[in-house]
C-alpha cells in the first residue's frame, strides 16, 4: 500500500486503477467531483453577495423611509405653524373688528350723554363742575327720562341694561337741591378699585368696565357725580348779600316814614294816571283811595287813613278827614304814611312784595352761594308735594316757626365751597337799627278849618257828582 501511494504519487495515477483510459475516466471523475465540492463555496459567495446587496437595497430603501418622513414632519409642522398664524390673524382681526365695536358704542354713549346735558342747561340753566355723590330715585329717574311710573327696582334695572347705554342723566336729590347729573364712569371704577383697561386690554374701554361693575353687584349705595345741572338749589336765605344788591329797597329794612307820592314810580305801576288824571297820582288817588300807593321812600302800601285823620284832621271822623282830602288837600300834594309801615325783614319783604315781583334771591348751603328765584317744581319734588302748593306750603312754614330751606332756580352761581365745608345758619335777621321817631309834626298847612257845615254841603254836592 506504501509503494503504491508512491506511484500514485509519481504518476499521478492510482496503479490499481488498471489502463490509461481507466486511470483518465478516474482523473475526469475525480475533476468533476472537486467542481462539485466547489461549486457550493462559489454559490455561497453569490449568496452572500446577493444578501449584501438586498440588505444594501434594505438599507437604501429605508434611508428614503426615513428621508420621506422627515419631509412628512415638516410639512405637517409648516401646515401646524400657518395654521396657527391664520388662527393667530383671525383672532387679532376679531379683536381689532371687537375694539372697534366697544369704541364706537362707547362714543355713541358719551355723545348721547353731552346731547342730554346741553338739553338740562338749555332748560335749567348752567352746569357745575362739583364732587358729588348721588343716591339713585327711582321716581326721578323716570321723571328725568319719560319712563312713566315705576318701581325703584325696575328704574334701576332699566338703567344698568338700557338706560346707561342710551346715556340716560340721573336726576336725584340731596339737602342742597334737586340736580341732574352724569355718572362719573373713572371715579365709578376708582372707588371699586376696579383697574382701567389700556391699550388692546379688554374690554377696551371704561364704559365696557363700567356696565359690567354696574351688572355684577345689586343697586350701589351712591353714584360718583363729578358734573351737574341744577333743577334747583335749597339752602338758607342770605339776607346781607339780598340787602346790597338791592339797594333800592333799603327804606323796607326801616321803618317808613311819611312821604309824598312817588310820581313815576306810581305812573309806571298805574298807566291810567298819565291817560285819565292829568298825569298827576294825587289826583288819582281821589278815586281809589284803597289802592296801594309807592311813597317817595320807596315803600308800597295802602294809606293809612287813620294816621292822616290823626295828622291832619284830628277834630275829625276818619271818613270826614278822607272826604277833606278828595274835596281839597289833594291839591297841596300832603306827606302820606302807609298801613305796613314797620320794617321788614327781608322774607317779609319778599313775602308781601318781592314773589310777586319775581325778585331774585340769594341762599347759602354746603356747595356754595346762589341766586335764583322761587322754584315751585324743585321744591314740590324736595318735600313730595304738588307744585302748586309749593309757595302756600313754604309760607306756612315760615309762619308756624320754622325755617325750612327755600329752594330756587339756580340763575346763577356766585361761589362754590370746598369739600366738606360747614356753612352757618344765614337765615337770621340781623340787628335793628334805631327806629325813627314819627311824633306829630302839627296840622297841615293847607288844613285851613273851614266851618263843618260848609264842608258836609260841599261834600254832599262831590257826592251827587
Amino acid at each position: 500500500s506504501w509503494g503504491k501511494a508512491v506511484l500514485t504519487w509519481v504518476s499521478g495515477v492510482d496503479p490499481t486503477l488498471g489502463t490509461e483510459e481507466e486511470a483518465q475516466a478516474q482523473q475526469a471523475a475525480l475533476e468533476a467531483i472537486e467542481v462539485q465540492e466547489e461549486a457550493p463555496a462559489e454559490e455561497e459567495e453569490e449568496s452572500d453577495d446577493d444578501a449584501k446587496s438586498e440588505k444594501d437595497d434594505d438599507e437604501d430603501e429605508d434611508g428614503e423611509d426615513e428621508d420621506e418622513e422627515e419631509e412628512n414632519e415638516r410639512k405637517k409642522k409648516r401646515r401646524e405653524m400657518q395654521k396657527r398664524k391664520r388662527r393667530e390673524q383671525l383672532r387679532k382681526k376679531k379683536e381689532k373688528a371687537l375694539k372697534k365695536q366697544h369704541l364706537r358704542k362707547a362714543a355713541a354713549r358719551c355723545a348721547r350723554e353731552r346731547r342730554l346735558l346741553k338739553e338740562a342747561v338749555e332748560e335749567f340753566g348752567e352746569k357745575i363742575r362739583v364732587r358729588m355723590d348721588a343716591e339713585f330715585d327711582g321716581t326721578l329717574y323716570c321723571k328725568q327720562n319719560d319712563l312713566g311710573e315705576r318701581s325703584d327696582r325696575a328704574a334701576w334695572r332699566h338703567f344698568k341694561k338700557k338706560g346707561f347705554w342710551k346715556g340716560n342723566l340721573i336726576r336725584f336729590a340731596t339737602d342742597d337741591g334737586v340736580f341732574i347729573g352724569a355718572l362719573d364712569l373713572h371715579r365709578l371704577l376708582d372707588e371699586h378699585e376696579v383697574r382701567k383697561p389700556r391699550g388692546d386690554e379688554k374690554p377696551y374701554t371704561v364704559d365696557h368696565k363700567a356696565e359690567k361693575l354696574l351688572l355684577k353687584g345689586g343697586k350701589p349705595d351712591t353714584l360718583p357725580v363729578s358734573l351737574v345741572i341744577p333743577v334747583c338749589v335749597s339752602g338758607r336765605i342770605e339776607q346781607h348779600t339780598f340787602k346790597q344788591r338791592n339797594r333800592d329797597l333799603a327804606p323796607f329794612w326801616k321803618k317808613a316814614k311819611k312821604a309824598k307820592l312817588h310820581i313815576s314810580r306810581m305812573r309806571a305801576r298805574y298807566p291810567e294816571i298819565e291817560e285819565d288824571f292829568d298825569d298827576d297820582p294825587y289826583k288819582w288817588l281821589r278815586r281809589r283811595m284803597k289802592k296801594k300807593v309807592i311813597l317817595q321812600s320807596g315803600r308800597t302800601g295802602k294809606v293809612d287813613w287813620e294816621w292822616y285823620q290823626e295828622k291832619y284832621k284830628p277834630n275829625k271822623s276818619v271818613r270826614r278827614a278822607m272826604q277833606f282830602f278828595k274835596r281839597k288837600d289833594w291839591k297841596h300834594r300832603p306827606k302820606l304814611q302807609i298801613v305796613n309801615r314797620d320794617k321788614m325783614t327781608v322774607w317779609e319783604y319778599y313775602r308781601d312784595v318781592g314773589y310777586k315781583q319775581g325778585r331774585t334771591l340769594f341762599i347759602k348751603n354746603g356747595l356754595g352761594r346762589f341766586e335764583g328765584t322761587f322754584s315751585e317744581e324743585g321744591y314740590a319734588q324736595a318735600n313730595e308735594i304738588d307744585a302748586e302748593e309749593a309757595w302756600d306750603h313754604y309760607k306756612s312754614a315760615r309762619e308756624d316757626g320754622e325755617k325750612p330751606k327755600i329752594s330756587l332756580n339756580c340763575m346763577h352761581t356766585l361761589k362754590l365751597f370746598p369739600q366738606d365745608f360747614e356753612v352757618p345758619d344765614s337765615d337770621e335777621e340781623e340787628d335793628s337799627e334805631d327806629e325813627d321817631s314819627d311824633a306829630f309834626d302839627g296840622e297841615h298847612d293847607d288844613s285851613d278849618g273851614e266851618d263843618e257845615d260848609e264842608e258836609d254841603e260841599e261834600d254832599d254836592d262831590e257826592d251827587s257828582d
